[in-house]
């Protein structure tokens, strides 16, 4: 209530002008106060709204069930975004909510590979999760090791 400027472009409020208004901006994942903005400056202030989903080799037949689930599920198939290399193989596909991306045009290798990259160096670049995991189950290593390793997904 005490602010005189906006939070965000740091000009000061304006009672009677409707974009200059004071209104309160939150972060609409958390509920986090964020500050006094202008109206105008708070509707501008827009985060990507989708939720992003990690598929390792999406290109490969994990794109091929999605598109059948995706197909059932939404009621305009228009507002599904592909990009492909070729009619089957697809790198991305963005639907209102979700935009679903393959992390191996990235990280070129199995996920197998790459688990042990990160559980075998000489410093754990998972040190906060082995932390956590020590702190919460008391020391099982096989809880740690349950959540290095790669899953088996049966198709």
């Amino acid at each position: 209530k005490a602010a005189t400027v906006c939070w965000l472009c740091l000009d000061p409020f304006i009672v009677d002008d409707e974009e200059k208004k004071k209104c309160h901006d939150h972060c609409h994942y958390t509920g986090k106060y964020m500050g006094a903005a202008h109206q105008n400056c708070n509707a501008e202030r827009r985060k990507n709204t989708r939720i992003p989903v990690v598929f390792h080799n999406l290109k490969g037949y994990d794109a091929h069930m999605l598109i059948k689930a995706l197909a059932k599920h939404e009621d305009d198939l228009s507002d599904i975004r592909i990009t492909a290399t070729t009619m089957e193989k697809y790198i991305t596909i963005v639907t209102e909510k979700f935009s679903f991306i393959d992390s191996m045009q990235h990280l070129n290798t199995s996920l197998d590979s790459l688990v042990k990259n990160l559980t075998h160096s000489s410093t754990s670049l998972l040190k906060h999760l082995e932390e956590y995991v020590e702190q919460e189950y008391e020391g099982c290593p096989e809880k740690f090791e349950l959540l290095t390793r790669k899953g088996v997904y049966p198709y």
